[in-house]
């Protein structure tokens, strides 16, 4: 049995494989249309790639966050407690949804920012 990790990117690799294929209804096209769709495809399949992964990433972070705040209040992983339970205990904040918060607060600083490099 695979590790979801790795099913995970076996299923992005074959998306990748298939959406590097050129088109068959595009047969008429020309060779620098056929060249322009098969890179556009590719960047679409790498991003669905990055996508899974991040995902992948967010769930380990969500675990442990919620592994580190039943330590922190001394439950066990049986006595069945919600996450609600669990946050309004410890008072932490979710770390998945204050990375993005901080990502698109930089982002937005960056867009409208003066100095442009």
């Amino acid at each position: 049995m695979l590790h979801r990790w790795h099913r995970s990117n076996l299923r992005a690799n074959f998306k990748l494989r298939r959406l590097k294929q050129v088109p068959t209804e595009g047969r008429h096209l020309r060779k620098e249309d056929r060249e322009r769709e098969r890179e556009r495809r590719i960047k679409v399949a790498q991003c669905m790639k990055d996508s899974e992964r991040q995902r992948e990433i967010n769930r380990i972070c969500m675990t442990a966050q919620r592994r580190m705040e039943r330590c922190m209040v001394g439950t066990r992983l049986l006595a069945t407690r919600t996450n609600a339970w669990l946050r309004g205990v410890t008072k932490v904040k979710d770390e998945v949804t204050s990375a993005i918060e901080r990502k698109w607060t930089y982002s937005w600083r960056l867009a409208i920012s003066a100095d442009v490099k």
